[in-house]
């Protein structure tokens, strides 16, 4: 449920796509105090239509049945039945008031509110009291007003007169009882069709077309019967193909190719020597 501030506006569209709507309303003052809870349906001029288009306890439908009062409906005081569809195209704002058949003011409000239903669902209430208000008899509530879109206004405004005030101001005449209108038959109205179901987003199969083919995968190995790749290289060991390994090399030692070993080292001669004899002393 929405709650609405004093002054708020707001496309109606953004508290219900219903186009068969309730507006209950309540409000409650000091002992004795008497409220008569009104809708003005009026034109671009702000003027009703006709006096058939002002509903209240005396006159409880327009000619058509699209505006109705059907009572106090879950705790309201009274309970204003809308049917968009029905509403002459002439209709532009319904004005929701209150107005006090009995002495005292309406800074006397206890508490009081005005409430969207869309079937027993509550969608948004404007909520008020006589601190709202000071030595006013009568008090425009809401209303809902047609502005390239249904719209509602939380208008929450003091009147200085009472309803027969009201009824002038929007440009009806008090009727007596010789020229009161015979009560009309009960209209039904048919309520709207039930929103269209959430969007899904399809699922496969659809339409007879095949699913989307797997993701792709890498191939492996063997493959389109091809051999697989040879192993990496790998250096050869010995023995290979049969070949001996070569040997060590070994330094050569003598006595080799038959070559004589080479003469001893040099050695100085010692006396005596070739026979002679040793020098003097």
């Amino acid at each position: 449920m929405k709650q609405i501030m004093l002054g708020q506006r707001l496309k109606l569209s953004d508290l219900t796509i219903s186009k068969v709507i309730q507006i209950g309303v309540f409000v409650a003052g000091s002992t004795g105090q008497v409220f008569d809870l009104s809708c003005f349906g009026v034109d671009s001029n702000n003027q009703l239509l006709d006096d058939r288009y002002f509903i209240f306890y005396n006159q409880k439908a327009s000619p058509e049945g699209a505006l109705r009062i059907i009572g106090g409906q879950n705790g309201d005081l009274e309970t204003f039945l809308i049917g968009f569809p029905q509403l002459p195209k002439t209709i532009q704002k319904l004005v929701f008031t209150i107005s006090l058949d009995s002495p005292g003011t309406m800074s006397q409000i206890s508490q009081g509110y005005l409430r969207l239903m869309d079937g027993d669902v509550e969608q948004a209430r404007f909520s008020f009291s006589g601190r709202d208000f000071k030595a006013e008899r009568a008090v425009i509530v809401a209303e809902i007003y047609f502005k390239e879109v249904w719209r509602f206004a939380a208008v929450g405004q003091g009147y200085d007169g009472g309803l027969s005030d009201l009824l002038k101001h929007f440009g009806g005449q008090e009727a007596t009882n010789e020229t009161l209108p015979a009560p009309l038959p009960p209209v039904t109205l048919e309520p709207s069709p039930p929103p269209p179901p959430a969007y899904q987003s399809p699922t496969y199969p659809q339409n007879n077309y095949p699913p989307p083919p797997p993701a792709y995968q890498p191939p492996t190995y063997p493959q389109n019967n091809y051999p697989p790749p040879p192993p990496a290289y790998q250096s050869p060991t010995y023995p290979q193909n049969n070949y001996p390994p070569p040997p060590a090399y070994q330094s050569p030692t003598y006595p080799q190719n038959n070559y004589p070993p080479p003469p001893p080292a040099y050695q100085p001669p010692t006396y005596p020597q070739n026979n002679y004899p040793p020098p003097p002393p």
